[in-house]
């Protein structure tokens, strides 16, 4: 691919100075990015979609059509919970690519050039162990919850308890963000992921929002129409998200870590670390 030269000299004012400056710079300076890491995600969920395609067109549709009542509500939780095991590994495939895309986000905010397949391949062999552990946790609360929510018969009951399950989600992709950058074992990323996201509660609630409303597409009872609104947020929404999350935590990790415990990673990418480094370079003359 030949990049065309800017016309327009670079300027070290030209950079954000914040990570919120900088998502909406992105934006300006390489918003098909945006595009290239919704489509990855697609494959990598391309598994779970059939999937889920799979359940309602070729096992629930024939069965509503031929069983009873009865037979078909206790069918459609045998053949949920089965499914349910069936989604967890093709999550693993999700998470798979969530470990590549993350360091190509993490590349994209440091500043850094991004070779797209490299830095995704890259990311995988570097990530992988800590996002099959990520998997798992995910896997066992997906089926435990969905579990207890299938058994519950109050259908408020269902949402409720659902909803206080995914106070649990941002202490997860906090772990995510904070293994791409610092190499600490489990459980204290996971107690890591806690403390960060008790900074700024406000903010992370805010981004609870999002699997909020992913919740309430249960909501929607036309199956297709459900699975072209899920394509979308893949394609679309959930790449914004990523960047967006990403930066916020990047964010929290300079304030709280990166400042005192780590220089060289502090404000990395922002027009602050190209000023230091002027800085340094005229003093070292």
């Amino acid at each position: 691919m030949k990049f065309k030269p800017s016309k327009k000299e670079f300027l070290v004012a030209d950079l954000p100075v914040n990570r919120k400056a900088q998502f909406f710079d992105f934006f300006k300076t390489r918003p098909m990015l945006f595009l290239e890491i919704g489509l990855l995600l697609l494959l990598f969920f391309s598994p779970f979609l059939v999937a889920f395609i799979f359940k309602y067109y070729v096992v629930l549709l024939p069965a509503y059509n031929s069983l009873s009542e009865t037979e078909y509500i206790s069918f459609y939780l045998t053949n949920s919970l089965v499914f349910d095991f069936v989604y967890c590994l093709c999550f693993l495939f999700v998470f798979i690519g969530l470990s590549g895309i993350g360091r190509i986000i993490r590349q994209w905010a440091w500043g850094n050039g991004i070779y797209f397949w490299h830095d995704f391949i890259k990311g995988v062999k570097q990530n992988i162990k800590a996002y099959l552990l990520f998997w798992l946790l995910f896997s066992v609360f997906y089926f435990v919850s969905d579990l207890l929510v299938l058994t519950m018969g109050n259908f408020f009951t269902k949402y409720i308890f659902a909803g206080i399950s995914l106070l649990l989600f941002p202490v997860l992709i906090m772990g995510m963000c904070l293994s791409l950058i610092y190499s600490d074992r489990p459980l204290k990323l996971l107690i890591n992921s806690f403390s960060y996201c008790l900074k700024r509660p406000f903010y992370t609630f805010l981004f609870l929002l999002f699997p909020y409303g992913v919740l309430c597409l249960n909501l929607i009872d036309q199956i297709m129409v459900l699975f072209l609104v899920v394509v979308i947020l893949i394609l679309i929404i959930f790449p914004l998200y990523m960047v967006a999350w990403h930066l916020y935590c990047l964010s929290l990790f300079d304030d709280f870590t990166n400042k005192e415990y780590y220089p060289n990673l502090y404000k990395k990418g922002l027009r602050e670390e190209y000023i230091k480094e002027n800085e340094e370079t005229i003093s070292n003359k």
